[in-house]
């Protein structure tokens, strides 16, 4: 029980922590297979980010976000999370508002 209490805690205060990223130039973009399933990650040269639906944001349209990110274009990004290395974890793109220049 108490291991369940500690995920949702760790969940909850990883969406909290919201980050904006200016004009981040896509550099790349895949799929990235993550424990039976896979990770949609975008490549910037802001760092990695995923995109990944959400229950704490009541999130379910990642497919058409990650989609509408298009390579060699930049992006104002909303991110929430940390990027933990030893975990793979990365931050999850929460908006995606294409930069016009």
């Amino acid at each position: 029980m108490a291991l369940v209490v500690a995920a949702l805690a760790v969940g909850l205060f990883a969406n909290l922590h919201r980050v904006d990223h200016a004009s981040c130039l896509v550099e790349d973009k895949d799929r990235a297979a993550v424990d039976g399933g896979s990770d949609m990650r975008v490549y910037t040269d802001c760092g990695i980010f995923r995109v990944k639906d959400s229950l704490f944001l009541m999130r379910w349209d990642s497919a058409d976000v990650y989609q509408g990110i298009e390579v060699g274009e930049s992006y104002d990004f909303e991110t929430a999370g940390w990027r933990v290395p030893f975990l793979s974890w990365f931050p999850n793109i929460v908006a995606a508002e294409q930069v016009t220049r």
